[in-house]
């Protein structure tokens, strides 16, 4: 039997490697995974397929050994994707990353001149996010606000229901 043993960690850990490389070799200067929705459905797409075909297989030779791999190699996927989203938006265009270029091009800056120039920063990415959640059918702008459509409440209330049975207190 295979699944369960080191043959099958080996080709899991080998698919999350291969799909590493896809992105850093051929799909990272392609315009659809330079945006925050393509890098997003990219790794989605991935986990979705890669754990219906965990659970399959750990299915298929029914054992505890079979589901401990298949959820192990879950988990990697889960970390590796969400570690890879994280560093990806970080790099994207973090305002750290912005002031100090800044700074390091134009010499001393005083505080209100730093806020001046890179306040635009946080607007833009404001924009970006609303626009993702307007787009997503989450949330809607009416008149000078926004607010939650039924999808996005149901989301949030399903996000707020893992925050409790996770005990998480502080959200940020």
């Amino acid at each position: 039997m295979i699944f369960g043993g080191y043959g099958t960690i080996a080709v899991g850990l080998s698919y999350l490697a291969a799909h590493v490389f896809l992105y850093f070799s051929v799909l990272r200067n392609r315009c659809l995974f330079q945006s925050e929705q393509g890098i997003f459905l990219y790794h989605f797409v991935s986990f979705t397929v890669f754990t219906v075909v965990a659970l399959a297989a750990a299915l298929v030779y029914f054992s505890d050994a079979a589901f401990a791999v298949a959820i192990g190699l879950i988990a990697a996927h889960f970390i590796y994707s969400i570690s890879f989203l994280e560093l990806w938006s970080l790099a994207e265009g973090s305002y750290s990353m912005t002031i100090l270029t800044g700074i390091a091009s134009q010499g001393t800056l005083s505080r209100k001149t730093l806020i001046e120039a890179f306040a635009g920063i946080g607007d833009a990415k404001k924009g970006n996010r609303l626009a993702a959640l307007s787009e997503m059918s989450l949330a809607c702008h009416e008149e000078n606000h926004w607010r939650l459509t039924t999808r996005g409440r149901l989301l949030a209330d399903a996000l707020s229901l893992l925050c409790r049975l996770a005990a998480i207190k502080n959200r940020g």
